[in-house]
């Protein structure tokens, strides 16, 4: 990337003396908007760690319970992940073009298909749950 903007790329014009420069408009707002970010990500981190280090100490079984769980929870997420980014890149374009009803539309639409996704996965992971508990009740 470093290559193609210092050698090829016109519009841009980088250079490394570019990295030297300091904005506070730029900074101030940097931080307005990313320190909630990163101190959600700290916190989910401190959780997950918890989550391992308790998960550990209740046995092998239950490790191998979770690591299922986390297996399909991983697997029900992608088409949520995948409606979201369809959402922002449709929705953009139609933006770009300037048709802004028609993006609203969009939006309207796939508000209803977030919702309609995440209720399904939802009930599908309550029963994948509701199964887990029952073969934790088998293993003790």
């Amino acid at each position: 990337m470093l290559i193609f903007l210092l050698k090829y790329d016109v519009k841009i014009r980088f250079r490394l003396p570019m990295l030297k420069s300091f904005d506070r408009y730029i900074m101030a707002n940097y931080l307005k908007i990313g320190a909630p970010v990163i101190l959600s990500d700290l916190l989910l981190a401190l959780g997950m760690n918890m989550l391992s280090a308790i998960m550990g100490r209740m046995g092998s079984d239950m490790v191998a319970a979770n690591s299922i769980a986390n297996v399909v929870w991983q697997l029900t997420t992608i088409m949520l992940m995948g409606v979201a980014s369809a959402s922002g890149a449709v929705t953009g374009n139609t933006v770009g073009v300037g048709e802004f009803e028609k993006a609203q539309q969009y939006g309207v639409t796939f508000v209803i298909m977030s919702i309609c996704i995440g209720a399904s996965e939802k009930s599908g992971s309550e029963e994948f749950h509701s199964r887990i508990r029952l073969i934790e009740n088998f293993t003790k």
